[in-house]
């Protein structure tokens, strides 16, 4: 059910992102997942710099936590976030998931 609401959510900002680009029909630019090329990918780095950058906009993901939070990652699971937790975030609360080390072992 979460995943059915997630995805109507996507459908509606990228349909409003749709009209506006339409409103104002030159080309834009968007930042995939903030400029997630020169910093972790849904982070508030990555969307500074996709500002820095001149990006018109910038995509992010959203999930609903176990306690109905919203937080943005990308995946509905940690496992590719960090090396050492795994799991589903609608499994998890808002408290469990801002605990959880990202990244890999250095």
């Amino acid at each position: 059910m979460n995943t059915i609401k997630n995805l109507k959510l996507i459908l509606l900002l990228l349909l409003l992102l749709l009209i506006s680009m339409t409103i104002n029909s030159q080309t834009k630019i968007i930042a995939h997942r903030g400029f997630s090329s020169i910093a972790p990918e849904n982070t508030l780095t990555a969307f500074s710099k996709a500002i820095d950058s001149g990006a018109d906009y910038f995509e992010l993901d959203v999930h609903k936590t176990k306690n109905d939070s919203i937080v943005v990652i990308h995946d509905s699971s940690v496992d590719k976030t960090s090396f050492y937790k795994k799991g589903e975030v609608a499994d998890m609360t808002y408290q469990e998931l801002i605990n959880i080390k990202v990244g890999s072992p250095d």
